[in-house]
């Protein structure tokens, strides 16, 4: 069985015309984690994707999409290899996976490298600290002169979950 997947049903595509299903986009999930569920539920079935550009992402962001696809080892098929129509299905989805690969690693290396030229610089990297003065003006703030978090939020110009991580002693995320 054929089966497409598209972010957008609004439009008749290609796939339409030659799938025997096409799964579209659930809307409240990342199209990245739309498309890995897509592979891992129908991994068994001849499977066929527009274009990375029609699908909206970069090369890269496609890569677990691609990844889970060499693990099940098979391959995707695109409706639309742009560049390169002369390439068999196989040869273009091994390109991209290589390419993603490739611009992962690319971008891997260079954020490094920024990160130890700032290092070098003497710069900070990361999340500014908290000094100790702080951490206990906003306790007194909060707990002895009654502030609610935002107002002590804003007197101390720190984040609302900075000021609850150190008013309450809890993370807002727990």
């Amino acid at each position: 069985m054929l089966i497409g997947f598209v972010r957008d049903n609004t439009k008749e595509t290609a796939l339409t015309k030659v799938c025997d299903v096409v799964i579209e986009h659930d809307e409240h999930r990342s199209i990245v984690d739309d498309l890995v569920s897509f592979v891992e539920k129908y991994h068994e079935h001849q499977l066929i994707l527009p274009s990375n550009y029609e699908l909206k992402i970069q090369l890269v962001q496609l890569l677990p999409v691609l990844e889970k696809a060499h693990d099940y080892q098979i391959i995707i098929n695109f409706s639309d290899k742009q560049l390169f129509p002369l390439m068999s299905a196989e040869e273009h989805f091994t390109y991209l996976l290589r390419l993603a690969r490739q611009e992962k690693s690319v971008m891997s290396h260079r954020s490094k490298d920024a990160i130890t030229e700032l290092k070098e610089q003497g710069k900070p990297i990361g999340r500014p600290t908290i000094t100790e003065d702080l951490m206990q003006r906003i306790k007194v703030l909060y707990h002895e002169r009654g502030h609610s978090i935002r107002d002590v939020s804003a007197i101390c110009e720190v984040s609302v979950g900075t000021v609850h991580k150190y008013a309450t002693g809890t993370s807002s995320a727990s």
